[in-house]
């Protein structure tokens, strides 16, 4: 924008009256370079500002010259994974040094293959160390030789200009250049998981002495921190490995720093400590198929045939049709484990409701008459036992998803990093996460098939992956949607893409009805249908053909049914007239109250209403003075 950094830098300076330490020049200069900053902890490397993932993605100008003026001892660090970073970090302490065993790795590549590879950006620590920056993505691996570690996915390194005991993190080079990631070190993210993964399963055969013990036990608790053990995962684990191979034993107090240390960074997959130990390590690998023995485990559902578990279902609606009401009363039935819809709940499991449409007031309302039109059912629950949590975001910046516009394509945006704090909040295990609606967390074009899919398969899979959530999509189609069959907004891959898509449409013939169809689902027979009709807050389940204790519903049907019989017989004497049938299609579309105010008329003047069908002088239906059919005498 401003051509030159340094007039961008002095114009920056000037506007915001930045004066303080020497770090702000590093600061806007990352910022200049598309760096996602965010604020630490003066004269330290961690912890991290709360929300820190969020913090750097909606960084600013402002917001960096707010917190530099508030806080101007602050360290700042840098957000790897949204920066589209791997970081190698090389550290000299205590028995470790890194420099040695990263020049024993590396040795075996053409020396000027490495030297290219080492010009790219670097920033040496106070520690002695050494940070080089290259672009890309990988899950972060604290100890993947002695002494480096590799900064990437869920995990950030303090930026150059931070200060630790008066020492400073000083560039070494120039900011711009910053090298793809080299051979060697995507052979070392490949070589030395296998060597570790061959380690833990092989348990045996882990063998440190002192020297290395520290090391080992980093190592490993960074595979199992990768696989998505949490703290209690790896500290139970280092603590039967540190007593069988380790000689001498570390301490508790060590092994308890190393686990803490290391489960700081954000998990790959969230799954127990326990199952990583006793399962192969290598779950991509391809099966034999005499593996797959036995019977296979029974498919779990959250509404059998409806909603299936640990899967993301859509569920799409023209705008007022009640997908929000059904929504909330799904989630209620869930957590009270209450029939919905007429239909068993198959586990009652935490609810995360997010309405980013609707207030606090309306969603209180919604839930109030649920609950007074199923008082029998909901009146005797307790709201403290129903683990419903409703989140209210009408006005606020919900983007789960969000264009990156220096790479056109689509990333994380800052609510996803707030969802996902709220769903860690949660109680563990199976959960409920029922999103209303796509139009306000997607913030990118619905018609482009590879972001739809990367959406939904990668930045929503997430969310099943890490925090074991079924998720439910609500979303509105469009005008052509409407008018064709499919009931569906922009490319064909938010319907492929999720295995299961339900759609509310408006009974063709019953007034004030809507029909809840299973138009897709990989796991039952498509084209169920469920037929609702909304009754004092709430949807309840219909009968196909009314009952006579509805009066209003039995003459709602004779009227629809003798406006079809009428208009069968009309077409058909016309057509042997040779008349123009298209008054008469357009005398079928009529509303319910408009026909029967016909037929009362056609009761009334039966002679008037048959010839009006051969002689027609005029298309009004009818005549707004007389009230009566307008007939060529």
């Amino acid at each position: 924008m401003y051509g030159d950094k340094n007039t961008f830098l002095q114009l920056e300076k000037k506007r915001f009256g930045i004066k303080h330490n020497m770090q702000i020049k590093e600061l806007l200069t990352l910022f200049y370079q598309g760096f996602r900053i965010f604020p630490i902890a003066g004269n330290k490397k961690s912890p991290p500002i709360a929300g820190w993932q969020k913090w750097s993605i909606d960084c600013s100008i402002e917001s960096i010259n707010t917190y530099c003026n508030a806080h101007p001892e602050s360290n700042w660090g840098i957000n790897c994974e949204a920066s589209n970073l791997i970081v190698v970090d090389i550290d000299r302490h205590g028995d470790q040094n890194g420099f040695k065993e990263f020049n024993k790795f590396i040795e075996k590549y053409q020396i000027e293959t490495v030297r290219k590879s080492l010009k790219t950006f670097q920033v040496s620590t106070p520690g002695l160390g050494l940070h080089l920056y290259y672009k890309g993505t990988c899950a972060t691996k604290v100890g993947i030789i002695k002494g480096v570690d590799i900064r990437s996915k869920g995990s950030y390194v303090v930026a150059p200009g931070s200060i630790i005991n008066n020492k400073i993190y000083t560039p070494k080079s120039t900011m711009a250049l910053i090298l793809e990631s080299p051979e060697w070190l995507l052979d070392l993210l490949k070589e030395r998981k296998e060597i570790l993964v061959n380690q833990i399963e092989n348990k045996g055969e882990i063998v440190a002495i002192e020297g290395s013990r520290n090391s080992t036990l980093v190592s490993i608790a960074g595979v199992l921190r990768s696989k998505g053990v949490n703290y209690e995962g790896i500290l139970h684990a280092l603590t039967a490995i540190n007593k069988t191979q380790i000689n001498p034993p570390l301490s508790s107090s060590e092994i308890s720093l190393i686990a803490k240390s290391v489960s700081r960074y954000s998990p790959a997959v969230a799954v127990p400590a326990s199952e990583f130990l006793e399962k192969s390590s290598v779950a991509d690998a391809p099966k034999l198929i005499s593996e797959f023995k036995g019977d296979a485990p029974d498919r779990k559902w959250l509404i059998k045939d409806w909603l299936p578990l640990a899967e993301i279902s859509s569920l799409y609606g023209e705008g007022g049709f009640g997908k929000s009401l059904i929504a909330l009363q799904l989630a209620m039935s869930i957590t009270s484990n209450n029939k919905f819809l007429g239909l068993n709940v198959g586990l009652k499991i935490p609810v995360l409701c997010v309405f980013c449409e609707d207030s606090e007031e309306e969603i209180h309302r919604r839930k109030n008459m649920i609950k007074k039109s199923f008082k029998d059912l909901f009146n005797i629950i307790n709201e403290d036992d129903m683990q419903l949590f409703l989140w209210p975001r009408a006005g606020k910046n919900n983007d789960v998803a969000k264009m990156n516009k220096s790479n056109n394509d689509i990333i994380r945006g800052s609510f996803f990093f707030e969802l996902e704090q709220a769903l860690l909040n949660m109680p563990p295990g199976n959960k409920l996460l029922i999103l209303d609606n796509l139009s306000d967390i997607y913030l990118c074009n619905e018609n482009i098939r590879e972001y739809a899919n990367k959406f939904i398969k990668t930045i929503l899979g997430t969310f099943i992956s890490k925090y074991q959530c079924t998720i439910l999509l609500l979303a509105h189609p469009s005008r052509a949607g409407v008018a064709g069959s499919d009931i569906l907004s922009g490319s064909t891959a938010w319907s492929n893409s999720v295995r299961n898509r339900l759609v509310l449409v408006r009974h063709k013939t019953i007034e004030d009805a809507i029909v809840l169809t299973r138009k897709k689902s990989n796991y039952a027979k498509a084209g169920e249908e469920i037929l609702l009709k909304w009754n004092n807050g709430s949807f309840n389940v219909i009968k196909e053909n009314p009952t006579a204790s509805d009066s209003s519903d039995v003459r709602s049907s004779l009227a629809y049914i003798m406006r079809d019989v009428m208009i069968m017989s009309l077409k058909d004497a016309a057509r042997g007239l040779g008349n123009d049938v298209k008054l008469i299609n357009k005398f079928s579309k009529k509303s319910l109250s408009t026909i029967e105010r016909y037929l009362e008329q056609m009761l009334q003047y039966p002679l008037e209403f048959h010839n009006f069908i051969f002689k027609v002088e005029n298309k009004t239906f009818p005549d707004k003075k007389s009230k009566r059919w307008i007939v060529k005498q």
